[in-house]
This record gives C-alpha cells, sequence and structure tokens, in this order.
C-alpha cells in the first residue's frame, strides 16, 4: 500500500507507479563548510589570549603602584579582584574559541566571542563574533 497515493504496490517496490513515490533511501545532504568558523575561532583565540595578558597586568599593577604611592591606598587587593576577573572571562571567551573552531556548541562559541571583546583590541574579536554568529549552521 503506498502511504501517498493509497493503491496497492509490491512490497519491494522501490517507486510506486501510480504516483511515483520513492520509497529508496534518500542519502543526508552534506552539510557545507567554510572557513567562518575556523577564522573567527582563531581570532577570538588571539583576542582572548590578549585579554589573559591584560588581566595578569592589571593583577599585579596594584603592588607597583602601592610602592609608588607614600601611603598605602589599597590598590593591590582591588586590581587582583579585578585582574582575576578579567582573566575568567578570557578563559571563558579561550575555550569559545576553540569550540568555534571544532564547530560544537554554537551558543558557548558565541558567548565567548562576546567576552572576548573586552580585551582591548576590539576589531579582532568582533570580526571573529560576525564570522561565529553567521556560520550557525555548520555548528553540531
Amino acid at each position: 500500500m503506498c502511504v501517498q497515493c493509497g493503491k496497492s504496490i509490491a512490497m519491494d517496490a522501490n517507486v510506486c507507479q501510480y504516483c511515483g513515490k520513492d520509497y529508496r533511501v534518500q542519502p543526508a545532504p552534506v552539510k557545507k563548510q567554510t572557513v567562518m568558523p575556523l577564522i573567527g575561532g582563531i581570532l577570538v583565540i588571539i583576542a582572548a589570549l590578549t585579554e589573559i595578558y591584560s588581566g595578569l597586568v592589571v593583577a599585579f599593577w596594584g603592588d607597583t603602584m602601592n610602592s609608588l604611592m607614600p601611603v598605602d591606598l589599597g590598590f593591590d587587593t582591588l586590581t587582583l579582584i579585578c585582574g582575576l576577573v578579567f582573566i575568567i572571562l578570557a578563559l571563558i571567551a579561550l575555550i569559545g574559541g576553540i569550540f568555534a573552531i571544532q564547530r560544537k556548541k554554537w551558543s558557548l562559541a558565541i558567548v565567548g566571542a562576546v567576552f572576548s571583546l573586552l580585551g582591548g583590541y576590539f576589531i579582532l574579536p568582533l570580526v571573529g563574533l560576525i564570522l561565529i554568529a553567521v556560520s550557525k549552521s555548520e555548528f553540531d
């Protein structure tokens, strides 16, 4: 019995002789892969690495500031906390860049690209974010 026209057909028929319904297994369409997630991920990773460096500079900047001041203003604790927060956000950006290169977990790649915007080099992570965003269909 044909599921499309309801007429009786042979059990081993590949095509219904009445309506033309094809019962052969169709191969799954092959996803077209571009280099956009790869380039976007690399740009995000570069921005994340510079952000880690900046976080380290900020984290240890307070000790330098305290040594220059005649009075202890408490810069060391404040800058250490800010630097550590900066480094944590940069690590999330780094993980997002890695997932973009692997074409896995698009949402985490986007979050990582957004966090990489905090690093100071604005154009690299922005281009990376755009490339990752437009290549959503290539991710698993």
